[in-house]
């Protein structure tokens, strides 16, 4: 895996990072309108409510509030995997676009045995989160 900073080329492929920080603030408005609903309409996890035991993205409603309110060590706490993800990709976005006003452009190049590696990481700490919210009682 590569991070570079390259000059900046006008004419050359799109980079991701303004889609990131799309994705990013979707999300993050999202989550602000859903704090804005009191907590009585908001529908418990199915999951949880058929099992008794929580689903992948248990606590990602109050992990996302806690993120909006700067409360980064409590929302880790409630979701860890979806937590770190929001936060990886919001440091990505704003890497690229801290670059893009120096004039650079931020690119980061995986190759495709390091993807493989990647995505395998992913599902395993997917799975570790998992086993850590049914620990946790989350």
């Amino acid at each position: 895996m590569k991070f570079q900073f390259r000059r900046h080329q006008k004419a050359g492929s799109l980079p991701a990072w303004p889609f990131i920080g799309l994705g990013v603030a979707l999300l993050a408005g999202l989550g602000w309108i859903i704090s804005l609903v009191p907590q009585r309409w908001i529908p418990p996890c199915g999951f949880h409510v058929m099992t008794g035991h929580p689903c992948p993205s248990c606590g990602g409603t109050r992990m996302s509030q806690l993120l909006l309110r700067g409360q980064v060590a409590q929302a880790i706490h409630m979701n860890p995997f979806f937590a770190l993800i929001i936060l990886g990709l919001s440091l990505w976005f704003l890497t690229g676009a801290v670059a893009r006003l120096a004039g650079r452009d931020f690119r980061i190049e995986v190759g495709r045995r390091e993807e493989k590696w990647i995505w395998l990481a992913l599902g395993a700490a997917f799975l570790l989160n998992w086993a850590y919210l049914w620990m946790a009682g989350i």
